[in-house]
């Protein structure tokens, strides 16, 4: 009898043992130890609660499933639940990944093993006070942009978070683990063991998952806290996925104001306040935002006029009651130390590196009373800058200088953009007048439909232009306060004629109010990560009533509107946020696009062709180009090409320097220059540049001379009286051969 109960036992043992090697944590093989049975089933307390109680969803389509955390930590005073949508396939990971990055208050510590992506940590900022970040041996870990650190190694139990208010928990063999359940019936909360790992496991519709921390390695036993629906955040992790809509906001009810949309148009109201200890920083009515390297500009019409902030916190830096003598209107990048700030006074200059403003304003800019100064819209483009101008026109602006050198005169000028190429396009109401950037030549094309003047009541103009095609969008309308209930596509030919697109065929929705219509209120904008053409629009009328105020994305080719929402307040009310215009954060650094070169003759090179910045158009991009040896190749640059001209065969590196809405990039470009010198003939009076790919010649003088051109026979070809300067001599008309160039002073 003793034998076989020692046989029994030592069975048993056995069999012990063998499961005890089957136990997983998160799908992955467990060797730790554990004190409680490992396959048990979570008490469910919350029966009542359900997907439609859910308040904070990320993500978007047909599909739906929830998301519980609890950390088992006595601060909590109910487990909350997310919500995540999605088309396609997604897994459980899928799902915590979107909504860390959505929640800025959420974070976690992975591991990525070859089994897939453990959860080795997540924490929750409890006290909201944005301070996220890890602590390992005594040493910050951050946390990045999309909310997580990893790990290579199993050291869970070392970190901790910084912020000890932080809810935080972290572990594997000592502190405890992360536990992971999950359903599949849309029942609250998940109480069937998850096998998987959340990157293997394959989420359905009304899936439930939830993470529960086994503290200590045991669960004593595992039940779930009262489950609550986590409300939104009010500012997101980052401004990096979305826009800004930067609104005058209701005069008389509040300041100026910044929504934030993201990626998954959650829209986030006052980010601007909530971001300063929710206190009102901006002047009255702003209308105007713009990014400009590290800041965020934000300019009103009343004081104050100027508020300068972080682009990545939205936290304010410094801000100017008024702009001079004047109110603020439109700002625009020079380089990396200055902006050129618009005002009802005229145009002053910022210093970008002390944050100081001129005292006065570039000669030439203001006017002789507060409003006959007023500027509009402001762009600069290669070596010069336009600036629209009530009543006057077009000013031309060296920016090397801060000198204006030329005006071109319009009474009508309201505003202006500039086209993908770099064109720039002045608006003047029934008109507009296409200006060469490099010659300044314009000419005046009449508009298939009026645009409505801005100088009124100061507002950004309603024309933008394609990054991707030659085409302008705007909205066409004439009265005040705006009736504008049309939206238009240009096209804009080879000769930079402009013709409506019959594709594009844009319809106003209808309004709330039955008796009332839909009217386009602030600039549009293309939005660079989804693409669309963005508008915003009010409701006709005035009062609580009439109140609305939506955002409509718009498909470039046919004009259909993809998706609307309904901008109201934190409350869910309706509220007249009177959008201006959309401002779009800047992520990305340019990138010159240009390898080795090899230069045999003149070759000119087009700046659009080989910068590319993902945010921006890169004709409005400042490049800076030099020879590295002038004996081997010459520059020039006209602002939107570089021309290379050979001088002697060798090889030096070209070296540009380009400038994107004061992001920097540099590259350095190897030049392979073939051939000898004797086609190139230079004097200290005369340089000749043949050019082998056309018909002419470049004679550079130092003085006026005479020249001829003989053939190898000795009769006259060319005959002619040149003057100081360059000079081009078209030789298309003589056959193939070996001429004599005479030059005679």
């Amino acid at each position: 009898m003793k034998k076989s109960l020692t046989l029994f036992l030592l069975l048993a043992m056995s069999t012990f043992s063998h499961i005890q090697a089957q136990i997983k944590v998160q799908g992955m093989p467990y060797s730790g130890k554990i004190n409680a049975p490992m396959f048990i089933t979570a008490s469910p307390t919350n029966a009542e609660f359900a997907m439609d109680d859910i308040q904070f969803w990320v993500g978007e389509g047909e599909n739906r499933a929830a998301l519980v955390i609890q950390w088992n930590d006595d601060r909590e005073e109910n487990t909350y639940v997310w919500g995540y949508r999605w088309d396609g396939e997604a897994t459980g990971y899928d799902m915590l990944a979107a909504i860390v990055k959505a929640d800025r208050r959420l974070y976690y510590l992975t591991h990525k093993t070859n089994l897939g992506n453990a959860v080795a940590g997540i924490g929750f900022d409890l006290d909201g006070d944005g301070d996220i970040a890890l602590k390992l041996n005594g040493e910050d870990v951050a946390v990045n942009s999309e909310g997580y650190a990893v790990t290579t190694s199993y050291n869970y139990d070392d970190f901790s978070a910084r912020d000890a208010d932080d809810l935080w928990m972290s572990g594997w063999f000592t502190n405890g683990y992360w536990s992971y359940y999950g359903n599949n019936d849309g029942t609250f909360p998940p109480s069937t063991y998850a096998s998987a790992g959340a990157a293997s496991r394959k989420l359905q519709n009304n899936s439930v998952d939830g993470w529960w921390f086994a503290a200590g390695m045991s669960w004593n036993p595992a039940t779930w806290n009262s489950l609550a629906a986590i409300e939104k955040p009010s500012l997101p992790r980052t401004f990096t996925n979305g826009f800004f809509l930067q609104n005058e906001d209701w005069f008389g009810h509040a300041q100026g104001s910044i929504n934030w949309i993201d990626n998954q148009t959650t829209p986030y109201y006052n980010i601007d306040n909530k971001a300063n200890n929710n206190t009102e920083i901006l002047g009255n009515t702003s209308q105007y935002g713009y990014i400009y390297g590290d800041y965020y500009y934000a300019v009103s019409k009343q004081s104050p006029c100027l508020v300068i902030m972080d682009a990545q916190t939205m936290k304010a830096i410094k801000s100017f009651d008024k702009i001079g003598n004047g109110d603020g209107r439109a700002i625009v990048g020079i380089n990396e130390n200055k902006v050129y700030v618009g005002s009802t006074a005229g145009i002053y200059v910022l210093n970008t590196q002390d944050l100081s403003l001129s005292t006065s304003a570039i000669e030439g800019t203001a006017g002789t009373s507060q409003y006959s100064g007023q500027i509009g819209i402001m762009v600069r483009v290669g070596k010069y800058v336009f600036a629209a101008k009530q009543s006057t026109g077009i000013l031309v602006i060296d920016p090397e200088t801060d000198t204006v050198i030329q005006t071109i005169e319009n009474s009508k000028i309201c505003g202006l953009t500039v086209s993908r190429t770099g064109t720039v396009w002045a608006i003047a109401t029934s008109d507009i007048i296409r200006i060469n950037p490099i010659s300044l030549e314009h000419e005046t094309i009449t508009l298939p439909n009026s645009m409505a003047s801005v100088w009124g009541s100061w507002m950004p103009d309603k024309i933008c232009a394609d990054p991707d095609e030659d085409a302008l969008y705007y909205a066409y309308g004439s009265n005040w306060p705006n009736s504008e209930k049309f939206l238009g596509k240009l096209l804009i030919g080879e000769d930079g004629s402009l013709t409506e697109d019959p594709d594009f065929a844009f319809t106003m929705p209808a309004a709330v109010v039955e008796s009332q219509y839909q009217m386009l209120y602030g600039m549009p904008g293309i939005d660079p990560q989804s693409g669309h053409l963005l508008i915003t629009t009010t409701q006709s009328g005035y009062g609580a009533n009439y109140s609305y105020n939506w955002l409509h994305f718009i498909d470039r080719s046919t004009g259909t509107v993809i998706k609307t929402i309904t901008l109201t307040n934190d409350e869910g009310e309706n509220y007249y946020w009177f959008p201006s215009m959309p401002v779009f954060p800047d992520n990305h650094t340019p990138e010159i696009h240009l390898e080795n070169i090899q230069l045999s003759g003149v070759e000119t090179i087009a700046l659009t062709d080989i910068i590319e910045d993902k945010d921006n158009l890169s004709a409005l991009a400042v490049c800076e180009a030099i020879s590295e040896d002038i004996n081997i190749f010459t520059i020039e640059n006209d602002g939107l090409h570089l021309t290379l001209k050979p001088i002697s065969a060798g090889t030096a590196n070209l070296i540009i320097r380009v400038n994107s809405n004061g992001k920097i990039a540099e590259q350095n470009i190897p030049v392979n220059v073939s051939g000898t010198t004797t086609n190139i003939i230079e004097t200290n009076t005369i340089q000749v540049f043949p050019n082998p790919f056309t018909d002419h010649i470049i004679i550079n003088l130092a003085a006026d001379q005479d020249v001829t051109i003989y053939g190898t026979d000795g009769k006259l070809v060319l005959q002619a009286h040149l003057h100081t300067g360059k000079n081009q001599i078209e030789l298309g008309h003589l056959g193939k051969g070996i001429y004599i160039l005479l030059v005679v002073r």
